[in-house]
């Protein structure tokens, strides 16, 4: 919008009586939100709002909770990000916005270069915070649902070519660190701003640690396609657990057992512990024949397995997960929901954008209604920078 100077006056709203999440005390606070062009100008006391000038919007109680960030997500709708055109991936970002994901980092999976570079191109017109690059320089033992021939050694030059297409974006960078032209690769992603994950990996304890002085800061899917912890060989897993790195981890249900879950939950910190869905392009859509990284795929129950057996990606929402997490842990809305909005914003560098409502961020944020029975509450209606997805 023009400013001021041009004659049109800033649009101005104020929701009152709402309950607001405050992420540094993981409290409701009742009060008033107040949003300005699409950013978040200031969260109020009740009493603060006599003398605003806004158009106020009436909460009645709801909650009001920051929207959700989902950092690993290769597509849904019938679409990959890998191949889908940017007017298929703003489609998708409406789709996951009806769902409570506001923010997310359109993951690309394993493709022939060309492929991967022109899909990170279109992640940047279709005008998302950045791109997850989760393909390619992956360990063929720990490779998952990628298909063997799409794989290869990491890179540095082509790491290059993938930061350039992003333009400046948030860019986070998945690959097997024991891989010769690892730590050349990892160096020249964090040099340019990036922040890189260990995953698909078959690393040792030690050479896991040895990423994370190269720059690493995060592990990919933790226990998904990387050696099972061993109390003689800690590997990949222990490496996560015993340092400050983030871990993701997928809440279905399916990828880990809950009680794995809990235990991560109870041994991690809480505020290095990111909720991801990992969902590809079933997502959304009936059972049937889908493909994910060069592999064709049946999705049967909501599940997604290759021909080999292998587990090929969700098909939840992050907002589903953040429900089953919570159930997996015992634990409250109010202790859950950082990790899956500020804690996924922190581990990409984009906690200046999203994942909490204070003043400067974006006005991006769901209004959450209690249930008629028990203590569950459901997504009245998703706000992204101020405006209502419908």
């Amino acid at each position: 919008k023009r400013g001021k100077k041009e004659g049109l006056k800033t649009e101005r709203t104020l929701w009152t009586g709402a309950q607001i999440y405050d992420t540094e005390r993981a409290c409701f606070c009742p009060g008033s939100l107040l949003v300005r062009d699409g950013l978040v100008e200031a969260v109020l006391p009740p009493m603060q709002t006599t003398q605003i000038d806004a158009q106020t919007r009436q909460a009645n109680g709801c909650l009001l909770v920051p929207g959700l960030v989902d950092v690993h997500t290769h597509g849904r709708l019938g679409f990959d990000f890998c191949d889908a055109t940017a007017e298929q991936m703003r489609q998708m970002r409406r789709s996951y916005a009806l769902d409570g994901t506001t923010t997310l980092l359109p993951t690309i999976a394993s493709a022939p270069f060309a492929q991967m570079l022109q899909a990170v191109q279109r992640v940047q017109e279709a005008g998302f915070d950045g791109v997850h690059i989760e393909g390619r320089y992956l360990s063929p033992i720990r490779r998952g649902a990628h298909a063997p021939q799409l794989l290869c050694l990491p890179q540095p030059a082509e790491a290059e070519l993938l930061l350039d297409a992003a333009h400046g974006g948030a860019f986070h960078f998945t690959l097997a660190p024991e891989l010769p032209g690892a730590a050349e690769t990892i160096r020249a992603v964090c040099r340019r701003g990036g922040s890189c994950g260990i995953g698909h990996s078959d690393a040792s304890y030690e050479q896991a640690l040895q990423a994370l002085d190269w720059g690493c800061t995060a592990f990919t899917h933790l226990y998904n396609c990387m050696p099972p912890l061993h109390h003689r060989a800690p590997g990949c897993a222990g490496a996560a657990l015993s340092t400050d790195a983030f871990c993701e981890i997928i809440s279905d249900g399916f990828h880990l057992h809950p009680g794995m879950v809990r235990m991560t939950q109870r041994c991690k910190q809480a505020q290095k512990l990111v909720l991801i869905t990992d969902s590809m392009s079933a997502t959304g859509c009936p059972d049937g024949e889908y493909a994910i990284a060069g592999i064709s795929v049946t999705v049967k129950d909501g599940k997604a397995l290759n021909a080999e057996g292998h587990i090929a990606g969700s098909t939840i929402s992050l907002w589903t997960g953040l429900r089953r997490f919570m159930q997996f842990c015992e634990l409250s809305l109010e202790q859950a929901l950082p990790y899956a909005t500020s804690n996924p914003a922190r581990m990409v560098g984009l906690q200046n954008c999203c994942g909490a409502l204070r003043a400067g961020l974006r006005a991006d944020f769901l209004v959450l209604q209690k249930e008629q029975k028990g203590l569950d509450f459901s997504i009245a209606s998703v706000w992204a920078r101020g405006q209502r997805i419908e």
